[in-house]
Parts: C-alpha cells; sequence; structure tokens
C-alpha cells in the first residue's frame, strides 16, 4: 500500500483557496502513486474539537465570559458544539468533489468519536508512563476571549501590526544613592553617541573632579552647584523644589501611599522604565538591569530631578523625552551591577503588605535578556505576565515557583479583580487609560506615546493575546529536540529548504509543549486526582476507566459525561475519591495523534498490522503546519517510536489576495472559489495553482487572469487538439467509407520525420513524469505538460493538417491519425492525475477506437477489432474510467529518437526566428519571400534538415532554404546574464564582469563548444553568459538575427513573381474568410470562382493558379470572359473585393 495521512480540517466555515492548494496537491500526488499500481487509501477527516467550534457557538449565543457558560451549563454547551460540528460538511464534500478530489467521505475519521478519543488517552497515558508528561506553571500565551493559554506554536498563527501605549515611567530609589564606582573609558560601540552629544561629555569627562587615577563615588556629584539640596537637612529643602520633585521617605514602611509629600536625598534618583502594557504596572514586583551595561546617573536641570537609565538609550530617550541637550548633565556613569539590590517605591501599593513582598520585592535585579535596542536598559518586572519576568524574580526569591503564589489581579476573561479596587471589573486594555492617568497625577509618567509593532493574536477569537503564568499540562519536548531533529533528517521535503531552516531551526530550540485547555468541548485529559495532587491516576482507556470506577458501558467521553465519574483513592476508603482535572486537550495533540486515532490504535488494530501503515509515505499541507500539524505530529511520533511519521512532505505557500494581502470576506478583495471553478472548471484551477510559486511554499498572489490564461493555453489546446482528431476521423471514415483503426505498425514501422518526433517526446514526457512525481516536484511536471500539448497543437498539428485531412493520400491520412491517436490516448492517460475532468472526457472517446495489428490485411469491416487496453492490469471493470488506467510507461519496444527531438527544436528555433525578422520588418507572412540561410559552425548541424525544409518554407512562406557553415559575416560578443549570475556570485559580479565583457572571439568559440569556462577561477556555464551574435553584412535588403546558437539570414528583396504571389495570397485569404462566414466545411458541397477585371493581372493570377490551390486546398475557377459570369448556375453569393487595387468578383455555386 501507499500510506496516506489527509490532515483533518474544521468544518465550522467554508474552504478556502489554501485548503483547495492543499487538497489538489494531496489529489494529484495520490493518483498519481494509485495510477502507479499501489493502493492508496484516502480517507477524509474532521477536525471537530477545540477553539474553531466553540468560538462559533459564543457568537451564536452571545456569550462573552466563562461564567456565561457555566450558567448555560457545560453539558448545553458541548452539545450545541456537536451540532454545529460539520456545520458546512456538505458544501465541503460538494466543493472537494467540484476540484476533483478522488477522497473517501464515507469512511471519514472524526475527532470526536469515542474511538479517536480513546486512542488520543491512550497516546497521553504512554507519554504519561514515560515521563514525558509534568503541571507547572509557566508563562504562557492566554487568550482572555477564549479564556485558555495557546501553545507556543499557535502564537504565531495570528501576528498583526498593532498600536499600543509606549510609556516611560520613573520608579523612586528609597534610599540614599550608593558610593558607585565611575566608569570613564568610552567603548567603540557608542563613539557615535558621545559624538552627538559631545557637550554632555565633555563637561563630564573635563571636570576638575574627575580624576581617574581616583576612584569616585556619587556623594561627590561634581554638578553639585545646581541642586539645591542640603544633604544634612533635606527636610528643609522644600521650598526649593516643585511638585513634581515630591517623593517619600521609603525607610518608613509605615507612610507608603500615593501621595508624595515628603523629601529625602533620594529625591534625586528615579529609575526609568519603558512599558507597552501599562495594565501590568499594578503587578509590578521588581526591576531588572543588565550588570555588564553602562548606566547614567542624569541631573535633569529644569525639573532638578535625577534619572537612571542605560548610556546605550540615551538617544532614544532625548527623543522620546523631548529633552534639551543644554538641560542635563551627565553625574555619573557606571555599570548596572552597582544597581543590584536597591529598593525602590512601588506606583501600586496593592500588594506591598501581602506575601512578604515589602521585604523579597520592590528591588533592583540584573539579568541578561535586558537588551540595547528597546526601552531604557531598565526592564520593569510583572512575573505572572512575562516569561523572562517569571524566571528572574524566581531566580531572585521574589516569588517561590513551588508556592503557587502570583500577584494575578484578573479573572479568566482579562478584567480586573477587586485586588485591585481603583480597576475592578475594568478590561486590561480599558485599564491602561486609567493606569496612565494615575501616573500623570503623580508625577512618574515621562512620556505618553503610542507605538505600532508586530504583536500576536489569538488565531480564532482574532483578539490580542496576553502572556500569563498559569498551571497547565505540558508535554516535555525540550529535553528531546536532538531525537526531533534526528527523525526530521529521516524525511523527504519538498522545497527542501522549509525542512532544512524553517523547521530545522523551530525544533532544535522546542519547548515543552503545553497540551492542556481550560475549555469544554474536547477530549478531557485522562488524568484523575485528589485535591492536594498527591495521589494520581492516567486512564489510559474506557475498559480501564469502567475498571476503576465500577461504571459500565461508557459510550461518550467528553466533559459532560465523564466530569462526574470518580474513581476509588487506592489509598483506601477513608481518603477522599479522585475527580477528573477540569482541562481538555489541545486540539492540535488530538491532529497530532491522527495516524494512531484514526485506526484506533492499539484497540482496534494490532501493533504488527499498525506499523505496515506507518508512517505514512505521503502528507502535504500549508507553510503554516510547520508550527502545527507537522510538528505536533513529530513530537508524539519520536516520543511513542522513536522515528518521524510521514517519510515524504509537499510544503505549499499561502494563497493571498492579488495584492499580496490576506484574503479577507469582510473586504471581499478575492474571487469566491465556487464562482472561479463553475466560470474557468476545476482543471483549469488546478493547473493554474499547481503551477505557481506556491507549490514552492512561496506565497501566491491570486490572480483570476491567470486561471484564463490556464484555459487559454492549456485546456482549450488540449480540447481543440481530441475535437481535432475525432473530426479528422469522421471525416476519414466518411470519404474513404470504412471505419478507422488503430495500427501499431504506424508507431514502430514510421519514418516521417514529424511523427518520430511527437511520439519520441511523448517517451521523453512519461519518463520525465515518472522521475519528478517520484520525487514530488510537481512544479517541475507541469511546465513539461505544457510545453508538450503546445509541440502537439501549434507544431504537430498545425505542420501536419494535410496529412490528416487526407490531401497526401489515404495511407498518410491513415498514418498521421494513428500516431495523433496514440499520442492523445497515452497523454490523456498521463494528464488524468492532473486534470481529472477533461482526461476522462477525452479517454471516454478514445476508449472506444478500434485496433488492429495484423500488418498485412487492408482496413475494412471485417477486421478483427478489439478496445485500446493496457497490458498487466486485473481490475473490475478497469475500463470504465481513465482513472482505472494505470500510467504508461517508456516503451520498450520504441527507442525514442533523440537527434529528431533536437532537429526539431532547431526547426522550431528557426521559424521563431523569422516570425522576428518578419515582424522586424513590418512584412505580414502572407507576402512570399525569395530564401532563408541558416547559419552554424559545424556542417554537421545540418544533417537531416532537408527532411524538415518545407515545413519552414511553408510557415514562413519562403521559397527557397539554403544552409551554410561560413559564419565569417558574424562577429560574437559575450555579456553576464545578471539574472542567474547574481544569484550565484552575489557581490562578487563586479570583479568578473567586465572580464566577460572582454572575452576575445577565441574564448567565445571555446566556451560555445565546452558550454563552459573559468575565469578568475570561477566555473562558468551556458547559461552564465548571454554570447550576443552582430552581422557585416553590407546590403539593405537582407536581415540577421540569431539565438546564441543559431543564425537565420533572410532575403526581403522584392521582384514581381513575390509580388504575384503575395496577391494570391490575398486573394486566397479573402476567400477562407467568406467560407467562415458563410459556415463551410471541408466538405461542403460548392465550387468556387473569380473574375479579375484587369487583364494584366488576371494573366498573374492565372500563372500563380497552382499556388492558390495549394493554399486553398481546393480549386478556384479563374473566369476568362466577363460575358461567363453570366453563364453560371446556381449561384449562393457574389462578393466584389479589391487586391493590390485591383477588383476581383467572388461567385460561390452549389455543385
Amino acid at each position: 500500500p501507499y500510506i496516506f495521512y489527509d490532515g483533518p480540517p474544521f468544518a465550522t466555515g467554508l474552504p478556502h483557496y489554501g485548503h483547495l492548494l492543499a487538497g489538489i496537491i494531496k489529489d494529484c500526488v495520490t493518483r498519481y502513486f494509485y495510477q502507479s499500481n499501489f493502493y492508496v487509501e484516502r480517507r477524509f477527516g474532521w477536525d471537530c474539537h477545540g477553539l474553531p467550534v466553540e468560538y462559533e457557538i459564543e457568537k451564536e449565543n452571545n456569550i462573552n465570559k466563562r461564567e456565561d457558560i457555566l450558567n448555560m451549563g457545560i453539558d448545553v454547551y458541548n452539545e450545541k458544539c456537536r451540532g454545529i460540528v460539520l456545520k458546512y460538511s456538505k458544501e465541503w464534500v460538494a466543493t472537494v468533489q467540484r476540484i476533483g478530489r478522488w477522497i473517501d467521505f464515507k469512511n471519514d475519521y472524526k475527532t470526536m468519536d469515542k474511538s479517536f478519543m480513546e486512542s488520543v488517552w491512550w497516546v497521553f497515558s504512554e507519554l504519561y508512563k514515560n515521563n514525558y508528561i509534568y503541571k507547572s506553571f509557566k508563562v504562557m500565551p492566554y487568550s482572555c476571549k477564549c479564556n485558555t493559554p495557546i501553545s507556543n506554536f499557535e502564537l504565531n498563527l495570528n501576528y498583526k501590526d498593532t498600536p499600543d501605549p509606549s510609556i516611560i515611567i520613573s520608579f523612586i530609589l528609597c534610599s540614599d544613592f550608593p558610593k558607585v564606582k565611575n566608569v570613564y573609558n568610552i567603548q567603540d560601540d557608542i563613539q557615535p553617541l558621545v559624538q552627538k552629544y559631545s557637550v554632555l561629555y565633555d563637561c563630564y569627562m573635563k571636570s576638575e573632579k574627575c580624576d581617574t587615577s581616583n576612584e569616585k563615588h556619587a556623594d561627590e556629584d561634581i554638578y553639585s552647584d545646581h541642586i539645591n539640596v542640603n544633604k544634612n537637612n533635606n527636610k528643609n529643602n522644600n521650598s526649593n523644589n516643585n511638585n513634581n520633585n515630591n517623593n517619600t521617605n521609603c525607610n518608613d514602611n509605615n507612610n507608603i501611599n500615593l501621595n508624595y509629600n515628603n523629601n529625602c536625598y533620594a529625591q534625586h534618583c528615579e529609575v526609568f522604565a519603558w512599558t507597552t502594557t501599562p495594565w501590568t504596572l499594578p503587578s509590578n514586583l521588581a526591576l531588572c538591569v543588565n550588570e555588564h551595561f553602562i548606566y547614567l546617573r542624569v541631573y535633569h536641570i529644569e525639573s532638578q530631578r535625577m534619572f537612571i537609565f542605560a548610556e546605550c538609550r540615551l538617544e532614544w530617550i532625548m527623543k522620546e523625552l523631548k529633552w534639551n541637550v543644554e538641560n542635563i548633565k551627565i553625574v555619573n556613569r557606571f555599570l548596572g551591577s552597582e544597581l543590584k539590590e536597591l529598593k525602590y517605591k512601588p506606583l501600586f501599593t496593592n500588594f506591598y503588605e501581602k506575601h512578604n513582598f515589602k521585604e523579597r520585592a520592590y528591588k533592583i535585579i540584573a539579568d541578561d535578556f535586558v537588551s540595547d535596542d528597546a526601552g531604557t536598559g531598565i526592564v520593569h518586572c510583572a512575573p505572572s505576565y512575562g516569561e523572562d519576568d517569571y524566571r528572574v524574580c524566581c531566580k531572585y526569591g521574589i516569588i517561590d515557583p513551588e508556592s503557587n503564589i502570583l500577584i494575578d489581579p484578573l479573572d479568566w476573561n482579562g478584567y480586573f479583580t477587586n485586588e485591585v479596587e481603583e480597576l475592578k471589573d475594568m478590561y486590561i486594555k480599558d485599564a491602561d487609560n486609567v493606569i496612565k492617568k494615575k501616573l500623570k497625577e503623580n508625577n512618574r509618567l515621562m512620556s505618553n506615546n503610542t507605538i505600532v509593532h508586530s504583536y500576536p493574536f489569538c488565531w480564532r477569537s482574532d483578539t490580542p493575546l496576553i502572556y500569563r503564568a498559569i498551571p497547565a499540562w505540558f508535554v516535555r519536548v525540550s529535553n528531546s529536540t536532538n531525537k526531533l531533529v534526528e527523525n526530521n533528517e529521516t524525511t523527504y521535503w519538498i522545497p527542501a529548504h522549509v525542512k532544512e531552516k524553517k523547521f530545522h531551526n523551530w525544533i532544535k530550540d522546542a519547548k515543552d509543549w503545553c497540551i492542556s485547555r481550560n475549555r469544554y468541548w474536547g477530549t478531557p485529559i485522562p488524568i484523575w486526582c485528589d485535591e492536594k495532587m498527591e495521589t494520581v491516576i492516567c486512564v489510559e482507556s474506557i475498559k480501564h476507566l469502567e475498571e476503576l470506577s465500577g461504571i459500565k458501558n461508557i459510550n461518550d467521553l467528553h466533559r459532560h459525561y465523564i466530569d462526574n465519574i470518580e474513581i476509588k483513592n487506592p489509598k483506601g476508603d477513608t481518603y477522599p475519591k479522585l475527580k477528573r482535572i477540569p482541562e481538555v486537550f489541545d486540539c492540535w495533540f488530538e491532529s497530532g495523534s491522527m495516524p494512531y486515532a484514526k485506526v484506533h490504535y492499539p484497540f482496534s488494530t494490532e501493533t504488527n498490522d499498525f506499523h505496515k501503515i506507518f508512517p505514512a509515505d505521503f502528507i502535504a499541507e500549508g507553510l503554516d503546519q510547520t508550527r502545527g500539524w507537522f510538528y505536533t505530529l513529530l513530537v508524539i511520533s519520536t516520543l511513542l517510536f522513536n522515528k518521524a511519521p510521514f517519510k515524504n512532505l509537499i510544503c505549499n505557500g499561502l494563497v493571498l489576495a492579488s495584492d499580496g494581502k490576506k484574503m479577507s470576506k469582510r473586504l471581499k478583495n478575492y474571487p469566491d472559489p465556487l464562482y472561479i471553478l463553475n466560470k474557468y472548471g476545476a482543471d483549469s484551477l488546478r493547473l493554474y495553482l499547481i503551477n505557481s510559486v506556491a507549490v514552492r511554499a512561496e506565497n501566491l498572489k491570486f490572480q483570476e487572469k491567470g486561471v484564463n490564461e490556464i484555459v487559454k493555453s492549456f485546456i482549450l489546446p488540449y480540447y481543440h487538439s481530441f475535437r481535432f482528431f475525432s473530426q479528422e476521423v469522421t471525416r476519414y471514415e466518411t470519404t474513404n467509407k470504412m471505419q478507422f483503426l488503430f495500427n501499431t505498425d504506424y508507431i514502430y514501422k514510421n519514418d516521417n520525420i514529424m511523427d518520430q518526433w511527437i511520439f519520441s517526446s511523448l517517451q521523453s514526457l512519461i519518463n520525465s513524469v515518472h522521475t519528478e512525481m517520484k520525487a514530488y516536484k510537481l512544479y517541475n511536471v507541469l511546465p513539461k505538460l505544457l510545453n508538450f500539448i503546445e509541440n502537439l497543437t501549434n507544431w504537430y498539428i498545425r505542420l501536419n493538417r494535410d496529412r490528416m485531412r487526407g490531401m497526401l493520400g489515404k495511407e498518410n491520412t491513415h498514418q498521421s491519425l494513428n500516431v495523433l491517436c496514440r499520442t492523445l490516448y497515452l497523454f490523456t492517460i498521463i494528464m488524468a492525475p492532473f486534470t481529472p475532468f477533461i482526461s476522462e472526457y477525452i479517454y471516454q472517446f478514445l476508449k472506444n477506437i478500434k485496433y488492429t495489428n495484423n500488418q498485412n490485411m487492408e482496413h475494412n469491416e471485417n477486421n478483427e477489432t478489439t478496445n485500446i487496453k493496457e497490458e498487466d492490469l486485473n481490475r473490475n471493470d478497469i475500463h470504465k474510467s481513465v482513472h482505472f488506467i494505470m500510467l504508461p510507461q517508456v516503451d520498450d519496444k520504441y527507442i525514442i529518437k533523440y537527434e529528431f527531438i533536437e532537429l526539431i527544436e532547431h526547426m522550431k528555433d528557426v521559424i521563431l526566428l523569422g516570425r522576428n525578422l518578419r515582424e522586424k520588418r513590418k512584412t505580414p507572412n502572407k507576402k512570399p519571400l525569395k530564401s532563408l540561410t541558416i547559419l552554424h559552425k559545424n556542417e554537421s548541424f545540418f544533417k537531416h534538415f532537408d527532411r524538415i525544409s518545407n515545413y519552414i518554407k511553408e510557415e514562413l512562406n519562403i521559397l527557397n532554404v539554403e544552409y551554410s557553415n561560413d559564419i565569417s559575416c558574424l562577429n560574437f560578443s559575450a555579456i553576464p546574464n545578471f539574472k542567474k549570475l547574481g544569484v550565484k556570485l552575489g557581490y562578487n559580479i563586479k570583479n568578473i564582469q567586465n572580464k566577460i565583457k572582454n572575452m576575445n572571439a577565441e574564448d567565445i568559440k571555446l566556451f560555445q563548444q565546452n558550454k563552459q569556462i573559468i575565469i578568475d577561477n570561477i566555473l562558468l556555464e551556458q547559461d552564465d553568459i548571454i554570447i550576443q551574435m552582430n552581422h557585416n553584412i553590407q546590403n539593405d535588403n537582407t536581415e540577421a538575427i540569431s539565438n546564441n546558437y543559431i543564425t537565420i539570414l533572410m532575403d526581403f528583396t522584392a521582384d514581381q513573381q513575390l509580388e504575384n504571389m503575395a496577391s494570391a495570397r490575398e486573394i486566397c485569404n479573402h476567400i477562407q474568410k467568406i467560407r467562415k462566414n458563410l459556415s463551410l466545411n471541408q466538405n461542403s458541397p460548392v465550387l468556387m470562382h473569380i473574375y479579375i477585371y484587369d487583364q494584366t493581372f488576371k494573366n498573374h493570377m492565372l500563372n500563380e493558379n497552382e499556388y492558390i490551390k495549394k493554399c486553398l486546398r481546393r480549386n478556384l475557377n479563374i473566369i476568362d470572359l466577363e460575358k461567363d459570369v453570366q453563364n453560371l448556375t446556381d449561384k449562393f453569393f457574389e462578393e466584389k473585393i479589391t487586391v493590390n487595387e485591383k477588383e476581383v468578383l467572388v461567385i460561390f455555386t452549389n455543385q
């Protein structure tokens, strides 16, 4: 079997282009392997639990708070969730089928099924047994709207640029500023800062008290003359300070309040901190500095206040506070370590007297997480709301991680509780303004600005997340990162860079995974315990729970069915019974358990059987799943079995609106998928998406015109090639009064060069498709398929129309139609995984073509016939659909003629170059030209060219084609291919571009021969250098053009013969248009006549009658005498046209 895992989507919303893209990729790959003789199970899955479902219910029922759910009842709430889980399942089924996905909906799996949930319990119990599960307080991303923490990888799903407050506040030190060791040396990295504020530093460094040979301390203030303070009598100085200097004597712990009426010498020492979350300030317990940074104590003359902040943030602070350099003085420069353990006055005193915080909190601590690229170099720490805040406060004993005592004055919904009375019942973001107002009143708000920054939002409710320390259950991942990396190395990704960079970087630093959610509609975590968690039991199955509880026939594992089930305490009857914890699993844990749960492992699937379907051969999803499903699959599989859960993976990019923005229903900035499907067809959308950059994990800007272009460039040409074949078969059978029979001899015993070319090209295509699909490189497959249909329609059929229409004899017609029949048949099977609808349509006609392989029999109705079939197929009703047919392999009986493939490519080059020259000279193709000369330095290049010269003549309307290896009339020069070399060499391209331009004729000749050259020890290949050609022919009637491989010369000299042929061609064009307007076909019984009034012009056209007959592919009667016009009978059309300023009468009569 070929094992495929289909990631389960939610059915609470309609499918979008991202779903369609991933689904189409999955479908192409699984169809390919099914048609490569593998059994492929394709069960669809539904993600039924979690926030996406709950959020829909809360919107429908106007649920805004956790209390609303509890008042409703968990049982009612959960049943409402169950009721909408598959809300849009019919639409999903319809859309998925409309895009052509071959998927099994009847045997789908749902994460809410009892069997699925039981296997999730087993997965958890296995991790629990192996000590991978633990409960802990951790600062996690938290959704106030959804009342639950989310995992670190979910955090990255929805970042937005959003405005937030940006404020600087000052904290007042409680004691005299200590003696510190001043730092005088200026580091290199702040030299620009010193130069910009030289007036400050010059004054500081040149002070007469500044002696680097002695240690100076803060009490030797070099600007004491600016400070109106008497250290010996601080209380008498109130009159010399305005109100914004008000401070408190912090040594008197009973005198802590929000009014600053007392003064002490510490008034000169206020510490700057910066925050974008003012609502966290009531929970502040510490300030953190970096002990390796240089800090400044700066005196602000105007306000007569002393401030402390990191020197590296001086420029930003000057800007934020709008300070003038003349108004500040540097008092001290010192290391951050000097500030450690200094106490400061809390901005809010709600928690000052609690939990002994007045002794162990409200002090300055130090840690390296304090950075020099934002803020003031001093971080305000609220341990309940910051991961680093929590860590450093634990490190310095401000909080005890084992005591579960935290300052968290918020309820589940993000509203303040009565612990902060003045903010009670206020939402955190609403509290920001109240807090800023309070700070301003107390002169602690130094700046009040706004910052727009990238901030995480809840991926489901689209509301801002906060960081919050809460108790949660975790999978211990951090100590298994080496195993994750090792197992990831065993997998194959397309594109590889996503695995090697984005995913590798994520898993090598993976953090422990929070798998619990404080929610309701989900798989309950199977932990039963007592209140103090001294006795804990992990339940692994329904049978296990029934045995432990004594309750039988448990048929549903959702919360409202099992929360009331209690388990007897194994310590004895005198101990309280064990109850289930309230949390449910993160829905990502459920989807990550999909390989086991969808087959109810280990309960309904034996281990040996399971490992036949594990790991998957193939999975595919979008780039966002690198931190979602791909990650959870790998984590669980690694911890359970120490192996990767999949072998091959295709990762697609995002599908964006045409302007590059996210697709939005509200903005209506993208066309509805059903509209696109109905207007252009599923095959067109499939080809557009899998031929886009999205298959390379790049973002696609969806363009409706891109789908339309696929219709024009592929779908219509593909259909028209089939339609042409069916029409010509009908013509053949009507004309020859015999059935068209397919004969393999026309494939294997065929010397027509165009037939050999198209069939060789097809065999080469078949080989390429298998190579690329086995490597999962869809982006390499589609260009080859598109190129082949271009070759088939615009070259093979176009250049062989006369053969197929019977104008070169019955045998030639039969031969060419046989080649086209076999080519279309095999190509249709190849296309089936990619364009299932049109392939099926064409196949239903082609499968009924009869064939004979009797080489000696004439074609007649009595021949033995049978259906076209592939060998070695043993499936029932194999020919009912193209999708049951095995993909063709390279035909061992047929030798691919690579020299013919190359020859026709050269022919195409010549024709395209000739068209370019005609366009350059503004000479239409209907005007014949005398000659075309093909130049190439190697005479062997022209081998077989005589066999294709007629095609060149026909396509370019040239009388003669000549060949020459004399290229002395050509000059060659070389220039860099900047597009290629820029990627290859980067900035080094500047050093080599002149040397490429200076390549001499011998260098260029060697480069053309070897297709590579070494310059400055750099190997340059064919695509790295562009060879330009110029000719030195002194003839205004001759034009030359080159594609750096072939050069052609076209003679545009005009003469009377060419003029006559051009006029004849124009007459033919007029007649063909008339036939089209009259809806005449090839077999219409019509005679065509013309009468030319000018005798000389008539004589010229009589001389060109054979040429006219060739162009029209039928007779044209040129009437000699005007009276004969009147004698024509049964006329049904008559019209005068003008050709070369001469009047011509066109007449059609019935035959």
